[in-house]
């Protein structure tokens, strides 16, 4: 008749995807051949001990008994586990031999090794100082070897949930350990905010996914998103929190944001000229072509940029030996050509800017460089106009513009006999600069000003006033729904 006894539990296990019933058998395994002095009770592998045991004698059998008053992962902080065991020997006898009680499968190198226990006790382990997960207990011993599974319940884990949200909006979480509902748990969407939890309301609830409602009197502002299941406020697990913020959506007539970045840019001057007469008697005035940004925006350390345009030259082709009476010139100039007005318009989902100049007079004259010589014929450029596309984008807090297109265009006139200086097609000639220096120089430019982090910068500087008088926070997003411009925020 065999010598050893079997106390079986049924134990309900939570993992992170399924639920488990697990058989624990709480048994002797056999016999262990106390001739083999190759495995130590206290560091060989359980395998091998088990194994090992089969060679013991029936009557060499111990009866173990192992259970634990909390068994699989049903743990949680603040509960203590009780293990109790009692081994007997033959006829019932008191048992002799020694009696480890070991952590795990096996013993790493360098961790320690099992310790020595009575054959009749009790131990209490505190939940909150074990490692998270299923741990199992053995009790080692000359021919028998018993386990049992316990284990701190897993703290949840969010893997995946929205960054930004709004009053009202029901939100997704997924994640791992959050449990199957039961109406015995504690079980908790929590809003962590400045000094307090706001818990907001669940709807849905399972092992990895949870449907909760941000409720209206949740905060605005930055928070932690939190998940927290447990028995009770004192015994629960509390994942690490996910940023979330929660925000306000206000909407804006396009008109009212065009009619703000007209403002900005109102007090913005270009000015482009080349044209003097200077003291020196040349015509020709450098340094007097610069972009100059409007107050509110000006940039840092940087309140004009210069536009290198040269005087025109335009002497033909001479043949050698023509002396000094040769026709030179003729010199052309740029005349005063000015910004008069910047206006901003919508189009699709995007705005676009137009810097408008003036039509007042010849935009290009030119000067005989022979004194004796006929005038050259001026040309007007009529139109002028700098257009740049961009899209609002959320900058440091602030709505600054993401450029999408910049181009200058003009009409430049002048054609046929007019455009003729003797040997020389001005008109063709003075295209080309204007194509270089004018259309080119003016986007380069401007492309360089407003374009850079530094213009993006000074822009949204520049609207912060608007976007106070409208009580606008700070700014988390920026775009267009259905024919409005939005402006996500934390307000103030």
């Amino acid at each position: 008749m065999s010598r050893f006894v079997l106390w079986n539990k049924l134990v309900r296990v939570f993992s992170p995807a399924l639920v488990l019933t697990v058989l624990i058998a709480s048994q002797s395994y056999g016999a262990w051949p106390g001739g083999d002095a190759a495995l130590q009770l206290e560091t060989a592998p359980i395998a091998d001990l088990r194994a090992a045991a089969e060679g013991c004698e029936e009557s060499e059998r111990p009866v173990i008994g192992f259970t634990s008053n909390r068994d699989g992962l049903t743990s949680w902080p603040g509960q203590y586990i009780q293990l109790s065991w009692n081994i007997k020997g033959e006829g019932g006898l008191d048992w002799t031999h020694p009696v480890y009680l070991r952590l795990g499968e096996t013993v790493d190198p360098g961790k320690p090794v099992g310790e020595t226990v009575t054959p009749l006790w009790t131990r209490s382990l505190k939940a909150s100082l074990m490692r998270e997960g299923l741990q199992k207990y053995y009790l080692v011993t000359r021919c028998g070897v018993a386990g049992v599974n316990v284990g701190l319940v897993p703290r949840p884990v969010i893997t995946n949930s929205p960054a930004t949200i709004f009053k009202g909006d029901v939100i997704t979480i997924r994640g791992r350990n959050f449990m199957e509902y039961a109406p015995e748990y504690l079980l908790r969407v929590i809003v962590a905010e400045a000094g307090m939890d706001h818990t907001i309301k669940v709807l849905e609830w399972s092992e990895g996914e949870i449907r909760a409602l941000a409720t209206f009197d949740t905060e605005y502002g930055r928070h932690d998103l939190v998940v927290d299941i447990g028995l009770n406020s004192a015994m629960h697990r509390r994942s690490d929190g996910k940023a979330i913020t929660v925000v306000k959506r206000d909407i804006f007539p396009p008109v009212m944001i065009t009619s703000a970045v007209n403002g900005v840019f109102s007090g913005m001057k270009i000015h482009l000229n080349t044209f003097g007469p200077s003291p020196d008697g040349s015509w020709f005035e450098a340094e007097d072509s610069y972009i100059e940004p409007s107050t509110g925006m000006a940039l840092v350390g940087e309140k004009r940029v210069t536009l290198d345009i040269p005087e025109y030259n335009f002497t033909p082709h001479v043949s050698e030996g023509a002396g000094d009476d040769a026709i030179k010139g003729p010199l052309y100039y740029i005349n005063d050509i000015n910004m008069y007005i910047a206006q901003v318009l919508t189009s699709g989902d995007k705005f676009t800017m137009t810097f408008f100049f003036e039509d007042l007079h010849d935009e290009f004259v030119g000067r005989a460089a022979n004194p004796d010589a006929a005038l050259p014929p001026p040309i007007q450029l009529d139109n002028l106009r700098v257009e740049f596309s961009f899209i609002l984008a959320q900058m440091d807090g602030l709505v600054a513009p993401e450029f999408i297109s910049i181009e200058t265009k003009g009409d430049f006139r002048g054609t046929g006999s007019y455009c003729d200086y003797g040997e020389v097609d001005i008109c063709k000639l003075l295209y080309v600069q204007y194509e270089e220096d004018i259309l080119r120089g003016l986007t380069e430019k401007i492309t360089a000003m407003l374009g850079s982090e530094t213009g993006k910068k000074a822009f949204a500087r520049a609207l912060a006033t608007w976007l106070r008088t409208q009580g606008i926070g700070e700014v988390t997003g920026v775009g267009f729904t259905d024919g409005s411009v939005f402006i996500d925020h934390i307000p103030r």
